[in-house]
């Protein structure tokens, strides 16, 4: 676990953690084109992006959004046709067309929320119309500047250490997604993927300790929030041989099903910070040959091992995302099914279902390490 030891440090992580999703001081201003200005003042911050609610800005255009309970959808009128989308999700559909999401939005104290990018790009183009959209106090460019410059070297340090023993898994560290206000894709009955990952995560870290007698290091322990460093910060450890980020998907229709598995780019290691002041690749380590084909053996013995358990896989995919870091840390993100399909849903949340999906990554985890036996 991240903080295990020593009341006042477990007081700090908590105040920190307190910190994470709040209303920060900050006031945004919305308008139409000569219209009186909307001052809201309920801004909240999430990993750096600022998110108002969608229905306050709605009602000042006197536009009128339906939230649909059962599906789990967002339905937002415009001159062509219904814009639809949900609480996650990375695109908005209007009618055969999709429309990439920066940003997701996200229900955040009981309110659906969405970022200041939805605003400024997204809902002029939708309605039609002119919006003005002004943040009274933007975050400095330089803070997000060195930011944005200390996350990419902490992912680029995610590498593998050897192992003095020869052991192919000496430990294996798991992210349960989501957490606290960021409740992930929503599912059947307000079912949230923040509870899937959590539960699975649990499940996965007991068989690890009891059959293979392993650590494990979760990046989280209960229910809140974490920012991305926090996310990676169990895979630094010496022992880390693996990393799994656990998932769910939604979609728009519920026929999509299925798991999937993502990897890392293939992609130089060098310049992974080039371009920041003081930051480059070659001064912060030495960059060792890459072993860019672990993570592909790891999603490879997953895959396997999902499949003989009756799992249906969609495949295995290379992901650009930078939650998955940089380095030769074999490193998979699980998406073990869409919480929109009834089957996914089932595998995925409920008792027995949930322990054969742990089972099946256990014996991924477990084949991959025997394919290493003998030395690498």
């Amino acid at each position: 676990m991240l903080i295990s030891e020593g009341p006042m440090k477990k007081f700090l992580f908590i105040c920190v953690l307190l910190l994470l999703v709040q209303p920060v001081c900050a006031v945004v201003e919305v308008a139409r084109q000569g219209d009186p200005v909307m001052r809201i003042e309920e801004v909240y911050n999430l990993d750096g992006v600022a998110y108002i609610s969608l229905d306050d800005v709605l009602e000042y255009l006197e536009v009128e959004g339906r939230w649909d309970s059962v599906a789990h959808l967002y339905h937002l009128p415009t001159p062509g046709g219904d814009a639809v989308f949900f609480p996650g999700g990375r695109y908005i559909r209007r009618g055969e067309r999709f429309i990439p999401l920066r940003y997701p939005a996200r229900f955040i104290d009981g309110r659906l929320r969405v970022p200041q990018t939805f605003l400024v790009k997204h809902l002029p183009s939708l309605l039609g119309e002119q919006i003005v959209y002004r943040n009274l106090d933007p975050p400095s460019v330089n803070k997000a500047h060195k930011e944005g410059a200390m996350d990419r070297l902490f992912s680029f340090l995610l590498r593998r250490k050897k192992s003095p023993s020869g052991m192919q898994l000496r430990a294996v560290a798991i992210d349960p997604g989501h957490g606290g206000e960021d409740v992930g894709v929503l599912g059947p009955k307000g079912a949230k993927e923040k509870d899937v990952n959590f539960s699975l995560a649990l499940r996965l870290e007991k068989l690890l300790k009891m059959q293979l007698g392993i650590p494990v290091y979760l990046s989280r322990d209960g229910d809140y929030g974490l920012t991305t460093e926090q996310r990676l910060q169990p895979a630094q450890r010496e022992d880390v041989d693996a990393l799994l980020l656990l998932h769910a998907q939604s979609s728009f229709s519920p026929q999509h099903h299925g798991i999937k598995l993502l990897v890392r780019a293939e992609e130089s290691e060098r310049n992974v910070v080039e371009g920041e002041e003081g930051l480059t690749a070659e001064a912060v380590a030495p960059v060792e040959p890459a072993r860019p084909n672990e993570s592909r053996r790891l999603a490879g013995s997953l895959r396997k091992s999902l499949e003989r358990a009756g799992f249906i896989v969609a495949g295995v995919e290379e992901s650009p995302l930078f939650p998955l870091g940089r380095g030769d840390l074999p490193t998979v993100q699980v998406e073990v099914g869409y919480m929109s399909n009834p089957e996914d849903f089932a595998d995925m949340r409920e008792g027995q279902a949930q322990e054969r999906l742990a089972q099946a990554l256990f014996k991924g985890l477990k084949g991959y390490a025997d394919l290493g036996k003998g030395g690498m």
